[in-house]
């Protein structure tokens, strides 16, 4: 049985880079990259105005690169989303979510209708008393933000299956190379960027600050 596919999509300033690639394998492979040229003015920190021509230039690019997949991603950078670190009990993966919304309000001060939320486990740690727990980083993205980047999916055939933060793809991407000792990662765009610190391959610290090439 051949591997589900689905196409990732990253949006800057300057670029925005889709890769297709198999979906919920352990070693994922790629089979189709590609970039077309953001319009100007088109992204602002997180923010993404979709016009008809931006729609079919991706949408014509990712023809020409061979796309079949119909189901997307979309990675986010932006200073606007808003992230905490915190600690829970140790449960089954897929209770995260749960756990995490059952707690939102303690976490982000803010009216949480207006917010999707996610998470990404960066360690796990032992308590002085046995306890494992789980250190995650907890984001809320705005559904204004969101709002355009569905969109834009919408505008060229795809369906939006998942949204995730451009700091976790890094995180994911590079904590195997970076096993021992440590490591800062700093992904540059046009008008922002992101630093990460990996230690002994677990996540330390990542900050998005709001300087790039520009």
């Amino acid at each position: 049985m051949a591997n589900k596919k689905v196409i990732c999509v990253e949006i800057g300033s300057k670029y925005t880079r889709f890769v297709e690639v198999d979906y919920k394998v352990k070693n994922p492979k790629v089979y189709h990259i590609a970039a077309v040229k953001t319009p100007e003015g088109a992204f602002e920190d997180g923010m993404l105005t979709v016009t008809p021509e931006y729609a079919a230039a991706v949408k014509k690019r990712m023809s020409e690169r061979g796309f079949k997949a119909k189901q997307v991603i979309f990675s986010l950078i932006s200073t606007k989303i808003a992230s905490r670190e915190i600690f829970i009990p140790k449960v089954k993966e897929n209770r995260i979510a749960a756990l995490v919304e059952a707690n939102a309000s303690d976490y982000f001060p803010v009216n949480l209708e207006d917010y999707e939320l996610g998470h990404m486990i960066m360690d796990t740690v032992t308590e002085e008393n046995g306890e494992e727990k789980y250190k995650l980083m907890v984001m809320a993205f705005s559904k204004a933000m969101l709002a355009g980047y569905e969109a834009l999916a919408e505008a060229c055939g795809l369906t939006v299956i998942g949204f995730d933060y451009s700091g976790n793809s890094v995180y994911q991407f590079t904590k195997k190379e970076c096993g021992s000792g440590v490591s800062m990662i700093i992904k540059i765009d046009g008008r922002s960027s992101m630093i990460t610190i990996i230690d002994e391959g677990s996540l330390v610290l990542q900050r998005t600050i709001a300087n790039g090439v520009d």
